[in-house]
């Protein structure tokens, strides 16, 4: 039997908790980059196959919330990262932001640091990729 979250513990946000942050954020008038998903909403698909029937399995009924999220912020000007697969690992030195659109479909389900993700947003903040809606953050050359 669940009794909830322990004392002193946040409980897990419930459905909606996303599109109320995407809405927030893009009525500011800040610079923000927001962290996504590839394989939800606009990137539905752009993992391959088998990493999008991987998506399905874990992120399943939430994947509508992410997609319809990541459709909101970009209109205030919010930069969306679209993350592969995140692994624990160290700063890969052939990292890149890739606009969607020139993201290659992958044949074999795709991975990237936290690090080298953490990394790539840095670099976004500080030098912008022009016209760039969504991008993917990618540790290959």
């Amino acid at each position: 039997m669940h009794r909830g979250p322990a004392r002193g513990e946040n409980p897990p946000p419930g459905p909606g908790t996303l599109l109320a942050g995407a809405r927030l954020l893009a009525g500011l008038p800040v610079r923000t980059l927001w962290l996504g998903a590839l394989g939800s909403g606009a990137t539905t698909g752009a993992g391959g196959g088998i990493y999008q029937s991987v998506m399905r399995m874990f992120v399943g009924k939430e994947s509508a919330e992410k997609g319809a999220a990541d459709t909101i912020v970009p209109a205030g000007g919010v930069t969306v990262f679209h993350a592969l697969d995140l692994w624990v690992g160290e700063l890969n030195a052939a990292r890149r932001n890739v606009p969607l659109a020139q993201y290659p479909k992958p044949l074999l389900p795709p991975h990237v640091s936290r690090a080298t993700v953490v990394a790539l947003m840095l670099n976004e903040a500080e030098l912008p990729t022009a016209g760039a809606d969504i991008l993917v953050s990618t540790a290959g050359a």
